[in-house]
């Protein structure tokens, strides 16, 4: 017996490992050529969205360009349309120059005054950032120093109460037709309401309940005679007030007590189309 012979027997190799190194490097060889195939679409991926997003800002300037264009063209009209409007009241005021009758010439200072109001609708749209909305309460504030232009009486300064939320903007329609029933309204209370060298006062409130809004215009004059008929009214002003109220899906009610009052409901315009 050799010494040491037992222990020089060759070692046995697992006839399953090379199978399972085959395996494995089969595996990554298939994981690696996916995954090469996956990065090679995700690069085409990103060049795509690359280029994308490329056209999508260079569309997203052109339609700056062109909105500041259309902005532009806006503003110029609403610009001209003042104007326009501005150029028939003077031509208003001229021909009154033409007339010794009192009904005549009131007559055209009251289409002046209501020319007056839509021209400022105009001008308030010009300077407006969203060309589309007015702020009210600058806008009634105007609106009355327009017509104590127009009437032109030094003797009458009624205290004003406007009480208008903060930042309320309408529309262009419905501003036009508040303003129209409002310098109605104004322009009423200065011919017929105040008294020259008296503590005269005009009130006007605009509150919004549920999805339309309340106009309350008073004055403190001695109001309507208790048997005059607003509906059936021949007056082109009050008849104006129906007609425009209607137009907002609004109704007008009269009350008289220690104020004369007319209240308005109505909805926004952009709500009534």
């Amino acid at each position: 017996i050799k010494v040491g012979s037992a222990y020089k027997t060759p070692p046995v190799v697992d006839k399953f490992i090379p199978s399972i190194t085959y395996v494995w490097y089969m595996i990554l060889s298939v994981v690696s050529f996916f995954s090469l195939i996956q990065y090679v679409k995700n690069r085409e991926l990103n060049k795509s969205l690359k280029l994308a997003n490329a056209d999508i800002e260079q569309q997203n300037k052109k339609l700056e360009s062109n909105l500041l264009k259309i902005q532009t063209l806006i503003k110029e009209i609403h610009h001209r349309v003042k104007n326009n409007m501005q150029m028939i009241a003077s031509l208003l005021t001229m021909e009154e120059g033409e007339y010794d009758d009192p009904k005549i010439i009131a007559a055209l200072e009251q289409s002046k005054s209501r020319i007056q109001s839509m021209s400022l609708v105009h001008e308030k749209l010009y300077g407006s950032q969203s060309l589309q909305d007015v702020d009210l309460q600058e806008y009634i504030q105007q609106l009355i120093n327009f017509v104590e232009d127009t009437i032109g009486n030094k003797t009458i300064n009624p205290d004003k109460h406007l009480n208008i939320p903060d930042g309320l903007t309408y529309d262009a329609d419905t501003v036009a037709s508040l303003g129209l029933m409002i310098n109605e309204l104004i322009t009423n209370s200065y011919k017929y309401a105040f008294k020259p060298n008296k503590d005269n006062h005009l009130y006007i409130d605009i509150e919004k309940k549920g999805d339309h809004y309340t106009l309350i215009y008073s004055d403190n004059g001695s109001g309507l005679p208790d048997d005059f008929d607003l509906e059936n009214s021949t007056s082109l002003g009050i008849q104006l007030i129906y007609i425009l109220t209607d137009q907002l899906n609004g109704n007008v009610t009269y009350s008289k007590g220690k104020r004369s009052t007319f209240t308005i409901d109505f909805k926004e315009a952009e709500s009534v189309h």
